[in-house]
């Protein structure tokens, strides 16, 4: 497996991902999460993009997005991510690959702390970044509507200067 920035020439492979990926049960966004203008708009204002991609095919097994937290000076040390592995290649290393590239990144950007809101009943996207020493730092409760229930929204974060990432 290879891990590098996307091309543009990657942007409808990374729409499909992410439309895969993204359900009612995953985010509270409209869905379609994903298209291609969206991703070009990310793109040009500084999200940067990580592919993991099949050293042999070429085939894209997942991506990860990456930008600042905040917009503002005082905030510039926190970056936050998305994660999307094709579901045909998830729990095959395809998301621990693109994690621990993405941290070292981080830290090259001088990043410090990493953050992320995982809806709490996604309980298979808490385990995976709890493996990675994530911990909730905050929760809204009854933050989103979804299918009729509320779900809460946690905050997770983890230190990127304590050795664990």
């Amino acid at each position: 497996m290879n891990i590098r920035y996307m091309t543009l020439e990657d942007i409808d492979d990374i729409v499909s991902i992410e439309n895969k990926v993204w359900t009612a049960e995953t985010t509270p966004a409209p869905l379609p999460i994903s298209d291609a203008n969206k991703i070009l708009e990310k793109f040009e204002s500084n999200t940067h993009y990580l592919i993991a991609e099949d050293e042999t095919s070429h085939e894209i097994l997942g991506v990860l997005d990456f930008h600042p937290y905040y917009s503002f000076e005082s905030g510039k040390h926190v970056v936050t991510f998305s994660i999307a592995v094709d579901p045909d290649n998830q729990k095959e290393g395809v998301g621990k690959a693109l994690m621990d590239y993405f941290f070292e990144e981080a830290k090259t950007k001088d990043f410090q702390k990493v953050t992320i809101h995982v809806l709490a009943n996604n309980q298979q996207a808490i385990a995976f970044y709890q493996s990675f020493h994530f911990s909730e730092e905050g929760r809204v409760t009854n933050a989103f509507l979804i299918n009729g229930d509320y779900v809460d929204d946690l905050i997770l974060s983890l230190s990127l200067e304590d050795g664990n990432a």
